[in-house]
Parts: C-alpha cells; sequence; structure tokens
C-alpha cells in the first residue's frame, strides 16, 4: 500500500516536473517568439520611418518643381507681353504714322507693298507665336502628376483607435497600437486593447494569430512604403522633364527678348525716317526717299513675322532667319544715311530738324483738333478724307520748325484732296446712283445731267470717270460757273435733276428750291476758290510759303462757309 503511494508519488513528481519542464519550455518558446516580434515591430517602424522620409522629399522636390515651372511660365509670359506690346506699338503709331505719310505723299503702300514676296501690313495680318498653343508654356503639372497638392500622400489600411494611420506613428505609440490591433482593437471600441494583445503574445496557442493580426497591421506599412517608393520615382521623372522645359523655356525666352531688342532698334531708325518724311516731301525727295521708307516698312515688319516657335518647340531656323533680318536692316540703314550725304548742307538741317519733331504726336494733335473743329461731322467723313486732313495739319505743324525755308505746297495739296473726295463722293458718285434707281443709264442716258455721262459710239452712253470730276469741275456741276457748250435744254435738265437729288438725298431740312441753289451756289464757289487759289498748278508757281499755308487753313477750315459748314448741311 505504502508502495503504492509512493510510485504514485514519484509519478505524480515526475509528471509535475515534466509539466513544469514543459511549461518552462512554452514559456521559453513565447518569449523567443515575443523578441522576434518586438523585432519585427521595430523593422516596421524603421520602415514607417523611411517611407515618412521619403514622402517628404517627394513632397518638397515636386513644390520646388511646381515652382520651377510656374517661374518658366512668368518669364514667357513677361517676354511675350513685352513683345505684343511693342508690336502694338508699332502698328498704332509708326505703321499708321507710314500709310498717312504714303498719303501725303501720293503714295499707293498697299500697291508698293505686295509686289514684295510674302509681305502684309501689320494693320492687315499680324502673325505672332503666341504661347497659348505652346506646348512649353502650358501647366507643366498636368499629365504626370494630378493635383495643385503635394505628392504620395499614401493612407494606411490600419488605423490606430484616434484613427490615425498605425504607419505615421513612432515609438511607444506605434507598438501599443499594434498591440491594440492584435488585440481586437481598444478597450473603448468593444475590444481587449494592450492587454488582449500581450495576453495573445504570452500563450503558445495565440501565436499564429497574433502573426496574423501583425501581418494585417504591418501591410499598410509595406504598401504605404512601395507606394512611396513608386511615386519617388515618377517625382524624379517629373522634375526630370521640368528641367528641360526650363532650359527650352530659357532658350525661347532668350530669342524673343533679342527679337523684341532688334525690333525695338530698328523701329526707333523707321521712327526717325517718318519724322523726317514730311521734310523730304516738301524738299521734293519724293521719288528717292519713299522707297527707302517703304523698304525699310517691309524689314520692320518682318521682326513682327518671324517665328521663334515652329510646331510647340523652339525653332531650330530662327537664329539665322533673325541674322538674315538684321542684315536687311543694316543695309537700310546705309542706304538712308548714302541718301542724307547727297543732300546738301542745308538741306541735311532741315532732315535733322523734322528728325526731333515727333510726327506720330503731331498726328495726334491734328486729329484731336479737326474732330473736335467738325465735331459730330467728323465721323460722316470718309476715312480717306480724314487721312487727307489729318497728315495734311500734322505735316504743317511739323514744317513750322523752319517757317521760311519751306515750300507748303504739298500740305495744301493733299488738303484739298480731301475736300475734293468728299464733293466727289456726293455730288457724283451719290448723284449717279440716285439717277440710276429713277432713270438707269442704258436706257435714258440722254435725259441724265451731262456732267455725270457722255456718249461714246459704240458703247451709248457712259458714265464719266471719276478722275475727269476734278474739284474745279465741281463749281460748273452746281452751277455757279454756266457751261456755254450746254443747250438751254440741257441746262434745265440739269438744274431739274440736281434740285430733286438735293431735296430727296443730298441736303438736310431744306424746301425751297431758293434755298437749295443758294447751298449749291455756296458749295461751287468753295470748291472753286480752293482750286484757283491753292489747289491748281498755276497757285504753285511762285514759292508756296508759311503766311499762304496759314491762309488756305484758316479758308478750309475755319471761314463762315468753310468745309465743316458744307458736310453739316449733308445729310450723312
Amino acid at each position: 500500500m505504502d508502495n503504492k503511494w509512493m510510485v504514485a508519488g514519484e509519478l505524480l513528481r515526475a509528471g509535475g516536473q515534466k509539466l513544469v519542464d514543459t511549461l518552462g519550455t512554452v514559456k521559453d518558446e513565447a518569449a523567443d517568439r515575443f523578441d522576434n516580434v518586438v523585432d519585427y515591430v521595430k523593422e516596421r517602424q524603421e520602415q514607417a520611418k523611411e517611407t515618412k522620409e521619403i514622402l517628404q522629399q517627394n513632397q518638397e522636390a515636386y513644390q520646388k518643381a511646381c515652382s520651377r515651372s510656374y517661374a518658366c511660365q512668368e518669364m514667357l509670359k513677361r517676354e511675350y507681353v513685352d513683345f505684343c506690346s511693342q508690336v502694338a506699338e508699332l502698328d498704332e503709331k509708326f505703321f499708321s504714322t507710314y500709310r498717312l505719310l504714303c498719303d501725303f505723299a501720293d503714295v499707293e503702300y498697299e500697291e508698293t507693298m505686295t509686289e514684295q514676296q510674302d509681305w502684309k501690313l501689320p494693320s492687315q495680318q499680324l502673325q505672332v507665336w503666341s504661347p497659348a498653343d505652346s506646348v512649353l508654356l502650358k501647366a507643366v503639372g498636368t499629365g504626370l502628376l494630378s493635383g495643385a497638392t503635394a505628392v504620395g500622400l499614401a493612407t494606411a489600411l490600419g488605423t490606430a483607435s484616434t484613427g490615425t494611420a498605425i504607419s505615421s506613428l513612432s515609438g511607444a505609440a506605434y507598438l501599443s497600437s499594434l498591440l491594440a490591433c492584435m488585440g481586437g482593437g481598444s478597450l473603448a471600441a468593444g475590444g481587449l486593447g494592450i492587454a488582449g494583445g500581450v495576453a495573445a503574445l504570452s500563450a503558445v496557442v495565440a501565436v499564429p494569430a497574433a502573426a496574423f493580426a501583425l501581418y494585417k497591421a504591418d501591410e499598410a506599412v509595406q504598401k504605404n512604403y512601395e507606394q512611396a517608393l513608386l511615386e519617388h520615382r515618377k517625382v524624379r521623372e517629373y522634375c526630370a522633364e521640368v528641367e528641360l522645359r526650363w532650359k527650352k523655356g530659357m532658350l525661347i525666352r532668350t530669342a524673343v527678348r533679342s527679337l523684341t531688342m532688334n525690333m525695338y532698334s530698328f523701329g526707333q531708325f523707321f521712327r526717325d525716317m517718318l519724322n523726317m518724311g514730311a521734310f523730304a516731301v516738301s524738299l521734293k525727295k519724293n521719288s528717292r526717299y519713299m522707297p527707302l521708307l517703304n523698304d525699310a516698312a517691309i524689314t520692320l515688319a518682318g521682326y513682327t513675322q518671324l517665328n521663334v516657335l515652329d510646331k510647340d518647340d523652339y525653332n531650330p531656323a530662327f537664329e539665322e532667319n533673325l541674322r538674315q533680318l538684321n542684315l536687311k536692316a543694316e543695309k537700310c540703314r546705309q542706304e538712308f544715311y548714302n541718301f542724307f550725304l547727297s543732300l546738301s548742307s542745308q538741306e541735311q538741317k532741315l532732315l535733322e530738324a523734322g528728325r526731333q519733331e515727333e510726327f506720330a504726336l503731331k498726328l495726334e494733335q491734328a486729329k484731336e483738333e479737326l474732330s473736335g473743329r467738325f465735331g459730330d461731322r467728323w465721323k460722316r467723313l470718309d476715312n480717306k478724307s480724314q487721312n487727307f486732313l489729318v497728315s495734311g495739319r500734322a505735316i504743317f505743324y511739323q514744317l513750322a520748325a523752319a517757317r521760311q525755308m519751306i515750300d507748303y505746297s504739298s500740305v495744301c495739296i493733299v488738303v484739298s484732296k480731301a475736300v475734293e473726295g468728299e464733293l466727289k463722293r456726293r455730288l457724283f458718285s451719290n448723284f449717279c446712283r440716285y439717277m440710276e434707281e429713277r432713270l438707269p443709264l442704258a436706257e435714258h442716258g440722254s435725259q441724265w445731267p451731262s456732267g455725270l455721262c457722255q456718249y461714246k459710239d459704240g458703247k451709248g452712253y457712259v458714265l464719266r470717270s471719276s478722275e475727269q470730276l476734278t474739284l474745279g469741275s465741281i463749281a460748273y456741276l452746281c452751277h455757279f460757273k454756266p457751261d456755254s457748250r450746254l443747250s438751254e435744254a440741257a441746262r434745265n435738265r440739269n438744274l431739274h435733276w440736281l434740285s430733286q437729288y438735293g431735296r430727296d438725298r443730298l441736303f438736310r431740312n431744306l424746301a425751297s428750291e431758293e434755298e437749295i441753289w443758294q447751298l449749291l451756289w455756296e458749295i461751287g464757289r468753295f470748291a472753286d476758290s480752293v482750286a484757283s487759289n491753292y489747289r491748281n498748278p498755276a497757285a504753285h508757281s511762285a514759292f508756296f510759303g508759311y503766311q499762304k499755308a496759314v491762309e488756305f487753313f484758316a479758308y478750309v477750315l475755319e471761314g463762315e462757309k468753310s468745309l465743316p459748314w458744307i458736310v453739316q448741311q449733308f445729310r450723312k
């Protein structure tokens, strides 16, 4: 009996020892596995830290690239705005001034220009490169990486009880959150919290579950790390592309700046030529001076149409094209200097005096004065008439700097063109249309006023050419001067239709025939006086000096029955 208990006791002691040994082994294994998990957590903690650093680097690099891209765009925009503003000034001041000077010098600038290959006046078609059409000037942030915010802010799959991504935590907070996650979540969320996580790690049977929980929580860390590396590569590619675009942008910027500077330099020379143009014309140098001015205008317009870009990229032919254009500009300068040196010393002094006078400002002054003098009647004038008046008046102001040495006949002639044009338009062109509506020329030509048409063998009645109706002949058309060649029947026919036209279309607020004839007589007298005293060659047989020019402007623009008064009588 005692032996049985002894054997039983030995067995119990042996079993207890074995249980103790077994439990000890389990405990040691649990401890070893716990140490492995802690080491694993520490490794992932370092990986999370590295991920954070990579994301920060990505953001800094991206922001720097965006700033560089923005700076490139702004510099190109600034150069483009400067270039366009200068082109606008050329078109609004220099080329408009040039056209008025051509009108004054009686040069058909459009016909002259179109003889040149590929030439178009800037006011007709201004061709400059547009940054809106260039990929180099578009927002470089689009395409590779989206959004205006920083790149690569990854979201963790696992979160702490506060809602913060576990991968963004570090140190004790990271380990605590990880253990809580392994314990089923925080106590507040219904889980076992950190204690549950520790308990899971304290039992052998719980190790697989703990490892699974650890894997799920750590999966976010690994994914964020891989995402950060991927976006780091994208940021590097983006930065490389921005750097390439920066270099191209700076190349374009340098080209535009060079073009602008060369265009400005030649523009100043062209401005001086414009300022001297009135003096050259007054010295009867039209035939030599105007071709020089035309060539300079073509060259200056060439700068406005030089292509900096080719298919949204820098034009490799730009530098050579600019060089060739600069050679043309230098040739223009040299030819002008040769012309200048061929003049007498007195003529050179006159041109130099003209260079100091800003013709564009004189034009503005003349236009302001004339539009004020005519009032609402200014808009009734034809554009060509306005140009003749403005250019003549502006050149009169400019030539006044050398009163006693200048022949002003050219000024009076060009202003007389405005008078002639306005009267011919109303007393010939519009009168012909009025008659055609009532009596078509082909059928009733014999009943038309003789001043509008003529009979030609084989053709019947045909309109007279506009050139046949001069300023002097308007006096006969208005019956200020009688035409002795006409029969009484023809004169009566002419008077009838002219009276009808005056009442129906030409004049304003006139009821009686006497009023119409009185107004026509005044118009005829005015036209005859301008033609005889200022326009006809006989009027310029002698020197046409400053005082004569002052008298002319006073009569045409300021007199009681002057051009503004006459225009006021017309309906439109």
